[in-house]
């Protein structure tokens, strides 16, 4: 009985957590299903602090250096570089859910880092031509809707200097493993139209980022670095 429990349990929050609130920019981590409860079920969809620290390698923060996280939620990845960066570079997050950002707010205090929270889409940030020296994107891309997803990129380069990075963490071509199976089960990441991660490559194409690295973290999400030329 009580594996029924726990199972009809998993199922219910796995539930909430992809069957989230929509408008005409995408769907939006709220109430009860984001901030420190968004961090204590990530894990259980491979997305524990070990992913963090994998997505991060090799990623070098020189100081002075600019880096703008895209779809933060609640800063998992922006906090993995800052635990390695130095103190005079500086940071910013921007995420379409308010309640996302006051928590990220609330962990932000023990950083040494300046760190700064935009409450905006993705597609709306109006920070100056080459202002950041890394970019990044952790699982924030698929909870766009695609025209958001075409302008994000096509401003993320215009924001990011030349020869410099954009880090994206998402959805590829599944391959097999439990995390692909509850997702194929019961998620709606690769539903028709969902999200196609051959038509976001073919953005960042076109907007002047070229592919440098690419790798799989778990069964599910694929690690690309791309480079602006």
């Amino acid at each position: 009985m009580s594996g029924r429990n726990s199972a009809k349990n998993f199922y219910k929050v796995y539930s909430s957590y992809t069957e989230l609130p929509m408008d005409d920019k995408g769907h939006i981590f709220k109430g009860l299903g984001a901030g420190k409860t968004y961090d204590m079920f990530t894990p259980l969809f491979g997305m524990g602090s070990g992913f963090y620290q994998k997505a991060i390698h090799g990623i070098w923060v020189e100081p002075g250096m600019r880096i703008l996280d895209l779809g933060c939620g609640t800063g998992k990845l922006l906090f993995a570089l800052a635990d390695q960066a130095p103190a005079d570079s500086e940071f910013y997050g921007c995420d379409y859910s308010p309640d996302q950002l006051r928590y990220a707010e609330r962990v932000a205090v023990r950083y040494r880092q300046r760190i700064h929270f935009t409450h905006a889409s993705m597609d709306e940030l109006r920070f100056p031509d080459s202002y950041f020296d890394i970019v990044m994107s952790s699982m924030a891309l698929h909870a766009a809707n695609p025209g958001i997803r075409k302008k994000a990129i096509s401003e993320l380069s215009r924001m990011l200097k030349a020869n410099c990075i954009f880090l994206l963490l998402e959805s590829g071509t599944p391959r097999f493993g439990l995390l692909t199976l509850l997702f194929s089960l019961f998620g709606k990441m690769h539903t028709r139209n969902a999200y196609d991660p051959c038509l976001t490559d073919e953005y960042c194409r076109g907007s002047c980022l070229k592919i440098a690295k690419e790798s799989y973290l778990n069964s599910l999400v694929r690690r690309q670095i791309f480079r602006k030329y």
